[in-house]
């Protein structure tokens, strides 16, 4: 490990965690490396966790709350830092109360995992592309950075407290943030900051847009002069250029893949080229979950593009298969809907002209069908698995069948994950 900034938590002798996911989990491990007392508050009861995992932590002296954060537990145990999950919402409700009535620091994984490493951070956000840029990066610095290791992790699925031990002095960490994760930190200040476009999401959580595009730019908050901001080309940039400190680079958002040109603007910093990069492109088969060809059944394809978790994702999907000569006869039949984010669905709009039907589930079906159903049909349906088997019925041969729900999973499932993976098996037993 390398020193990092691992002094400023010297005096920190016990840590609250607010959520026991996985984050929480990992940072629970981390802290007792570190010789940390450890306490868990967490709103969901104890029966949604592994018990194994609890039984572990607590027998090495982890205290736990289930069912809810209380301020005898938060606010009497003599807690000297307090880190919060990402999924946590630290503006509403009883954690804001706690954090409101505490004199103690409140920071992120994020934030605390960063003063543990001496190595360089890349760090990405963005609302679309930030999975798969992210993967990219990581992909080709793996291949063509000799000066250390390369890590990956954050938001993409590994907690960055998983491995910042294993970080030293010239090595390279690509993380995913989330703008959650933005909102608590303090100082990070990567050495490479990402950010990959800016559209609406998010608000069920932020009051406005602007809001959340604030929490989104924090990641350069911190950069100095010998840093690097790697933004799209065009009036983001040059509204916000000129208010940062790090060095500006800018990646062309009208020739080529998006995704590919802010690859080479990020890995020219480390005198990787162009070349190198595309010589991973072209063998990258994408993330899963992102337009994910599953298989085809009697000449229907069937899609997964459960990562499409707001509109836009959405609309970059079916403009995906509207420009794919493979697929320019095919019509789609989009299985979409779950937790609503406070965002329209006027923008999906424009593209129904390939798609046959809607086939809608969770929480938002209504608000989509009252959208949509001028233009297309819609049908809302009860489970998932009945959405699915309906599409299939409704497909004719070189159709495709699409997951693309516009919508996060947390009405339904633990995540967009899950989601996926259930589509894909009751895809393949059709």
């Amino acid at each position: 490990m390398g020193e990092g900034n691992a002094e400023k938590f010297g005096n920190v002798q016990r840590v609250l965690i607010f959520g026991w996911g996985k984050t929480g989990n990992s940072l629970a491990g981390l802290l007792l490396k570190l010789g940390k007392e450890v306490m868990v508050t967490e709103t969901c009861s104890e029966d949604k966790f592994e018990h194994d995992s609890i039984e572990y932590f607590t027998q090495h002296g982890v205290l736990f709350e289930f069912g809810g954060h209380t301020r005898e537990f938060c606010l009497n145990s003599g807690v000297d830092l307090i880190v919060v999950s990402p999924g946590i919402d630290i503006s509403c409700g009883d954690v804001f109360e706690i954090l409101n009535k505490s004199d103690k620091p409140c920071i992120g994984e994020i934030e605390f995992c960063y003063n543990l490493t001496d190595a360089d951070i890349i760090a990405v956000t963005g609302t679309n592309g930030k999975t798969t840029v992210t993967t990219l990066i990581y992909e080709v610095f793996n291949r063509y950075y000799k000066d250390g290791d390369v890590y990956v992790g954050g938001n993409i699925g590994v907690p960055f407290s998983e491995f910042v031990l294993n970080t030293k002095k010239g090595d390279v960490v690509v993380l995913e943030i989330s703008s959650f994760q933005l909102e608590t930190i303090v100082s990070f200040k990567p050495k490479v900051a990402v950010l990959t476009n800016l559209q609406p999401d998010h608000l069920d959580r932020y009051k406005t847009c602007d809001e959340y595009y604030e929490a989104k730019m924090n990641i350069f908050s911190y950069q100095e002069h010998q840093d690097y901001a790697v933004l799209p080309c065009g009036g983001l940039s040059e509204k916000v250029s000129k208010q940062l400190k790090p060095k500006v680079l800018c990646f062309d958002t009208i020739k080529g893949n998006n995704n590919f040109e802010c690859l080479c603007a990020v890995s020219q910093i480390y005198n990787i080229t162009r070349e190198e990069c595309l010589s991973v492109f072209e063998g990258f088969n994408g993330i899963e979950h992102r337009m994910e060809f599953v298989r085809s059944v009697r000449g229907v394809f069937f899609i997964n593009d459960s990562k499409a978790t707001n509109v836009s994702a959405t609309v970059w999907g079916l403009s995906a298969l509207a420009s794919d000569r493979r697929y320019k006869d095919s019509r789609v039949i989009l299985i979409a809907g779950g937790k609503d984010k406070g965002t329209g669905y006027n923008d999906v709009l424009d593209l129904l002209s390939k798609v046959k039907k809607i086939n809608l589930i969770g929480q938002s079906s209504e608000k989509i069908k009252i959208c949509c159903h001028p233009y297309v049909a819609c049908q809302i349906h009860q489970t998932f698995a009945e959405a699915v088997l309906q599409s299939f019925q409704d497909a004719q041969p070189n159709d495709i069948v699409l997951l693309s729900p516009m919508c996060s999973s947390f009405d339904m499932f633990s995540n967009y994950q899950e989601r996926g993976n259930v589509y894909k098996s009751i895809v393949a037993r059709l």
